[in-house]
């Protein structure tokens, strides 16, 4: 059952035989509430040139290190930048850091959670 994911909907239900258990949920949001999207991904020294449907990117660089600018287009978002192992840094709306770059492949998350 769908009842829509932005917008205002009324919905009545019937239930037609009797000694049925019934449960419901529901939450009250706005579409830039819901939103996760990222406005703005920056790494120095790497090129990358950012838009906003594309989910991965593979960067070339000659640096010792980088720093990574992710800012949400929710200023309400948490946005969370993950390395290897841990979370490097979370913040509400947005966040810079510097990020050590080794040898070989890095990989680095960036992660957008709405308040909604």
């Amino acid at each position: 059952m769908n009842l829509g994911s932005e917008g205002k909907t009324q919905k009545t239900f019937t239930f037609s035989s009797l000694g049925a258990d019934m449960e419901s949920n529901y939450f009250t949001a706005t579409a830039d509430d819901m939103n996760s999207d990222l406005q703005t991904l920056a790494l120095s020294g790497t090129g990358l040139v950012f838009n906003k449907d594309t989910l991965e990117y593979s960067l070339t660089t000659n640096s010792k290190n980088t720093n990574l600018t992710a800012i949400s287009a929710n200023p309400n978002a948490t946005v969370k930048i993950n390395g290897k192992n841990s979370t490097l840094k979370e913040v509400v709306g947005g966040t810079s850091c510097t990020l050590p770059l080794e040898e070989g492949e890095n990989e680095f998350a960036v992660i957008v959670t709405p308040n909604g």
